[in-house]
């Protein structure tokens, strides 16, 4: 690698340069779903980047999320899975996907949902991932030379045996198969192939840094940040119905996207469904319930953000959907006095 390391995205730890550089490798078929996943789900879920690991045996495949001993199973493609079966038992991985429910027979029904990879970011075994989240994209190469980029903070930067630079980003573009982050020195694209950098590191892109001096060759990766956290929190409200006690609900969103939902009618019992979160708007989220105690069902709610409170106004439970009282029922986020006063 050149020995200059003051960039600002280089110095922030390249994941690229910590595994090795060799030359890539053609299209690896692992990082993009074309086959339809029947979710049985009133709204589609948007995707969203998710970091962990994942473990393999011959009957099963699961995800645990970074920071949680929460394990999912892994809906995988015989594409995907052939590639998994590659790597150790255990692999740190980074995707975009989302959750389904699991069927209620088979390995799967043991797991409280099903994580679809949509696109693949990176498969490595070489990495203690978890401990180095990214806010940037960074590629990195060995053709024609050693060379290496990164885009963050509204700059793009890059460096090679006689050329160092960084400047500001004047355009991006990012679709489902090409992502595109131009200044006017340089154009860096990404495009969604899977790229083997090391014999145990697999990249969901193929990067090509095109300068004034040069034209790059290499993988790629995006930001590991999931953009959906800001929905994590506690949520409550109350509600009171003809001749029933008040009913208090709290809906516990956690970074894992493991969602808890307690019920406490007054002077009664609190009981507990579990499940999972997930972003389908840009403000709305998709509460999937897979257990309620330990009964196994299907029960998805859609909550309208207004503010600090969600509201969901009908919930459908295993296929039927009803109605959650005239006005709803909505849930104001818990937060503390600075946190309101930021709101």
């Amino acid at each position: 690698m050149p020995s200059t390391r003051h960039l600002f995205v280089i110095t922030a730890v390249s994941v690229l340069s910590l595994v090795g550089c060799s030359q890539s490798s053609g299209p690896i078929e692992l990082g993009h779903r074309s086959d339809v996943v029947a979710s049985g789900l009133s709204q589609s879920p948007i995707p969203f980047m998710q970091s962990g690991r994942i473990a393999v045996s011959p009957e099963t495949a699961s995800f645990t999320p970074c920071g949680s001993q929460q394990q999912y199973w892994l809906d995988l493609t015989s594409e995907q899975r052939a590639a998994l079966d590659q790597h150790e038992a255990s692999v740190y991985a980074e995707f975009e996907g989302f959750f389904t429910p699991v069927s209620r027979r088979g390995f799967s029904a043991d797991y409280p949902a099903a994580v679809t990879v949509s696109r693949l970011n990176m498969l490595t075994r070489e990495l203690k991932g978890c401990a180095q989240p990214r806010n940037t994209v960074l590629a990195e190469g060995s053709d024609p030379q050693l060379w290496s980029a990164a885009v963050g903070k509204g700059h793009v930067a890059w460096e090679s045996d006689n050329d160092t630079q960084e400047v500001p980003l004047s355009d991006y573009q990012l679709d489902d198969e090409q992502a595109q982050f131009s200044s006017k020195e340089a154009v860096l694209t990404l495009t969604l192939n899977g790229c083997q950098q090391s014999e145990h590191t697999l990249y969901g892109w193929q990067a090509r840094l095109k300068t004034a001096q040069n034209t790059f060759q290499g993988c790629a990766v995006l930001p590991s940040a999931d953009t959906s956290q800001h929905w994590t929190g506690q949520y409550q409200g109350t509600s009171q119905h003809s001749g029933q006690p008040t009913l208090t609900t709290k809906l516990t969103l956690l970074p894992d996207h493991s969602a808890i939902t307690t019920y406490h009618p007054q002077g009664e019992a609190v009981t507990k469904e579990t499940g999972v979160w997930q972003p389908v708007a840009n403000n709305k989220v998709q509460v999937l319930t897979t257990r309620s105690g330990e009964q196994m069902v299907v029960s998805e709610r859609i909550y309208q953000r207004n503010g600090l409170s969600l509201t969901a106004t009908e919930e459908t439970f295993n296929g039927n959907t009803y109605p959650l009282g005239p006005e709803g029922l909505t849930l104001k986020r818990q937060v503390d006095g600075a946190d309101s006063r930021q709101q």
